[in-house]
């Protein structure tokens, strides 16, 4: 669509912000849910919002280390053997 507008450049301005941000945005907001309702007490957003950034932020820094470690440093091959080392790379990327 913005191909045939003559606006590619402004796709590509919009995708760098969205590709990031719709993540992000839905791990926060499942986290806030999750911490939200799943306790056996009533809490408000306001309540839960410091545990959803750290966990939302958390999950990320971990994925990001996990994924170097896998890309750099593991050979999953010999430790755990031609299959786990596909279902480490497939998990992963």
């Amino acid at each position: 669509m913005f191909g045939l507008v003559g606006a590619k450049a402004l796709f590509n301005i919009i995708w760098s912000f969205l590709r990031y941000g719709i993540p992000l945005s839905i791990m926060f907001i499942t986290f806030s849910l999750i911490y939200m309702y799943v306790p056996n007490r009533k809490l408000k957003f306001n309540n839960v919002i410091v545990g959803a950034i750290f966990t939302t932020f958390g999950w990320i820094t971990t994925s990001v280390l996990f994924s170097f470690y896998v890309n750099h440093f593991a050979n999953c091959e010999k430790v755990y053997g031609s299959l786990g080392g596909v279902i480490a790379q497939i998990s992963w990327r």
